[in-house]
């Protein structure tokens, strides 16, 4: 009876041992590598994101309210300028601003992405909504990683974060909204931010 039990006694050490020695080396790693897997992590999401940035189509909300609203902002803001510096501003698009409905919305999201349309020189439809659809979905990787950062702050756990980052990123409906709605997306990236910040 104890010949039994003196025999049993060591293999369950080793195997107590083993896995012990086993969990601190992975453990080992990972407190020094988990950059990696985080970068990993993130530079796969980016490059998906972007290969399929073209496969969402439009909407028109997407035309007629966000870009439109960008790009009369930003002849408002030119306006304004040339009123200061040159003492010219445009009545005539003063009028059209004091009967735009959609003045309550912010626009500085949508200015931007007008910018980047105008900087690259884009005219046909197809080069302007893909040029949206990228800059809406980079916009939300960012957003991406800062919730990262907070969850793995709020709970001290790089692997808690990336798990509620990946929650937060097949979410269908804001898988599908990161790449063409500028409204909400632009905002939870903003939202997000204020809240890792505070």
């Amino acid at each position: 009876m104890s010949h039994t039990s003196t025999q049993t006694v060591p293999h369950s050490l080793f195997l107590v041992n083993w896995y012990t020695q086993t969990v601190h080396s992975f453990s080992r790693f990972f407190r020094y590598r988990y950059r990696i897997v985080v970068a990993l992590f993130f530079g796969a999401y980016l490059l998906l994101g972007l290969s399929i940035a073209g496969d969402y189509g439009t909407n028109t909300d997407e035309w007629v309210h966000c870009r439109n609203r960008g790009i009369i902002f930003v002849k408002l803001a030119i306006s304004r300028i040339n009123g200061v510096v040159f003492g010219r501003p445009d009545t005539e698009l003063e009028a059209l601003y004091a009967a735009y409905d959609d003045k309550d919305y912010g626009a500085v999201y949508e200015m931007a992405m007008v910018a980047v349309e105008g900087a690259l020189r884009l005219k046909d439809e197809r080069s302007i909504t893909l040029s949206r659809h990228i800059f809406v979905f980079v916009v939300f990787w960012l957003s991406a990683y800062f919730f990262y950062q907070l969850i793995g702050q709020r709970f001290h756990s790089w692997r808690i974060g990336l798990l509620g980052c990946l929650m937060l990123i097949l979410s269908p409906r804001i898988f599908a909204d990161s790449f063409y709605n500028s409204k909400d997306i632009g905002f939870l990236r903003f939202y997000i931010q204020r809240i890792l910040v505070v």
